[in-house]
């Protein structure tokens, strides 16, 4: 008999849950969910984050269940009181005030990426699930899973307005499948109303990690490009300066000759062609390609990738010249760009089209190698 299924039978007999040695009251709808959520017996040394986390059961099971770190957060700090109340003794979990929307790595402790990410009765509270599917797949690692929990209905009839999502379990499926390339099947159980179902399932990506270096000519970027080469001989190095033949003068300084290809097709050739090959980390060194380019390479990295950035040798206000524009949901062009902060190297912001921006600067090539290692998580 699985782990979830003692604890339904424990919930059942006694009306309570003991975690970690404390017993949990009697939550209907922690109770309710462990009789079809099909929970792991074990998360034995992995990094999980729980996102939505309401009273914090999920995250101290997964710890009791040999989870080595677990990340907790939650937009409302109600919630996140209720779950430190129901701390059990000796519990190391950590409890953040975050909105699902703006996950993304960056600082400790999301410097790296996790194992599991548990989605638990989120959805169907959010205008922008597809918006949340991409971040939270964005701070997984390329194989990693995560645990699905929400609201469906049986027909594509409006449901109580209560909702914001309210996805049928195929248009659920359908969603997940834009970022995660592995859907297990779907558990339920039968709605309260004629309408409702609740499904619960495990998504799973397949993905690789995109890493985009780009600054001016003598800023360190070839140094990394061959350190990280050395230690790392299966990734993908690509660089446009001087596989599209690029010509320089006595001095080494690129000149502007191309020999009649431009950096966009060269990255329509290029990139699919190392993604087919079955490479899971591609590296790209360029100068500084087009806004149109730099646009148009990022279409061709696929979707459940994550995506990051390294700028070499630009100040916060160069950078803003540099980084490109993004649209807002009206339609209006803005910039999004306050992506720096003075006292840390990683810069995040919901708009940009990276999952992680590292800024470089002079003698970085060690800080920098590991901090890449440690977001493609090779180490």
């Amino acid at each position: 008999m699985e782990m979830w299924q003692k604890i339904k039978r424990q919930y059942e007999e006694k009306g309570a849950v003991t975690i970690q040695g404390q017993r949990i009251g009697d939550n209907g709808r922690f109770k309710d969910m462990l009789s079809y959520v099909p929970f792991p017996e074990s998360f034995e040394g992995q990094r999980v984050i729980d996102i939505g986390c309401c009273g914090g059961w999920w995250s101290y099971l997964a710890e009791e269940r040999g989870a080595a770190e677990v990340i907790a957060v939650d937009i409302d700090p109600t919630m996140l009181k209720i779950a430190e109340a129901n701390r059990p003794e000796g519990s190391k979990v950590k409890f953040i005030r975050l909105d699902a929307a703006n996950l993304r790595l960056g600082r400790p402790p999301f410097d790296r990426p996790f194992d599991t990410a548990l989605l638990m009765a989120v959805l169907h509270y959010t205008e922008k699930p597809d918006w949340v599917i991409k971040r939270v797949a964005s701070i997984l690692k390329s194989d990693g899973r995560c645990l699905v929990e929400t609201y469906t209905k049986e027909s594509t009839e409006p449901g109580p307005s209560i909702y914001k999502y309210q996805p049928t379990p195929q248009q659920l499926r359908e969603l997940l499948a834009t970022q995660f390339t592995e859907l297990s099947a779907s558990t339920f159980r039968l709605g309260g109303t004629p309408v409702y179902t609740r499904t619960a399932l495990w998504a799973k990506k397949h993905g690789g990690v995109f890493v985009f270096l780009t600054g001016a000519s003598g800023t360190g970027k070839t140094s990394l490009l061959t350190e990280l080469g050395k230690r790392h001989p299966d990734w993908h190095i690509i660089r446009p300066d001087i596989e599209m033949g690029l010509q320089t003068d006595e001095s080494g300084v690129l000149k502007d000759k191309r020999w009649g290809r431009d950096f966009a097709s060269f990255f329509a050739e290029m990139v699919p062609q190392a993604v087919q090959a079955g490479a899971k980390t591609i590296l790209v060194e360029a100068v500084m390609p087009s806004s149109g380019a730099r646009h148009k390479l990022l279409e061709f990295i696929p979707d459940d990738w994550r995506r990051i950035c390294v700028v070499f040798d630009y100040l916060p206000d160069e950078f803003e010249t540099f980084f490109p524009y993004n649209r807002d949901p009206d339609g209006a062009w803005r910039k999004k760009l306050q992506v720096f902060d003075t006292n840390s190297p990683c810069g995040r912001t919901k708009f940009e089209p990276y999952d992680m921006i590292l800024r470089a600067g002079p003698d970085d090539t060690p800080r920098l190698t590991k901090m890449i290692e440690c977001s493609v998580d090779t180490v």
